[in-house]
């Protein structure tokens, strides 16, 4: 009867290993109780003992249920909670990825036309101007994750206010 319910919360060889485990636990306690009656309390009859133990043993079973039921609820959504949260970060090292390679490639790829090919002083300047802004843009990016872990860490507090957009926009 109660390897039924349990089928609901746990998977079935768990279930099943919980029943038994409950079954054995019970007839240990009738068996003692029965044997020792001068050490339990005082009954009129067996039925009313039997009664006792069997009500007893029921609110146990429906406490270790509910337990393991809200246990169970609480563990998925906080494995749900996880698994977004471990997609948001590859989401956010993918875009960053690739964030960071475009300024890389284009310092790459400019210095090596400035090294490998016969330039004037105004195309080399041309590039290495492009070699600079790809780098600060490369600086700006780092910055940015470096604030945003701050931030996680708590090391630096947002602060929320009012702003007055045409300024701030100009």
């Amino acid at each position: 009867m109660f390897g039924i319910f349990l089928i609901f919360i746990w998977p079935l060889k768990t279930a099943v290993y919980f029943t038994v485990l409950i079954v054995l636990n019970l007839a240990l306690l009738f068996y003692v109780e029965f044997i020792y009656q001068e050490y339990f309390a005082n009954y009129p009859t067996d039925f009313a003992r039997f009664s006792d133990m069997y009500f007893g043993t029921l609110v146990m079973f429906i406490m270790t249920v509910s337990f393991s039921y809200f246990a169970k609820l609480n563990y998925l959504r906080k494995f749900k909670e996880a698994r977004k949260a471990d997609e948001m970060k590859t989401a956010f090292l993918h875009n960053m990825s690739h964030e960071l390679r475009t300024p890389l490639n284009s310092i790459s790829g400019f210095s090596e036309i400035i090294i490998s090919e016969d330039l004037t002083i105004e195309e080399m300047i041309k590039l290495a101007r492009k070699i600079n802004t790809s780098g600060n843009h490369l600086l700006e990016l780092i910055e940015n994750l470096f604030e945003i872990t701050m931030i996680e860490q708590g090391d630096i507090t947002i602060k929320k206010e009012d702003v007055e957009i045409e300024v701030f926009l100009k």
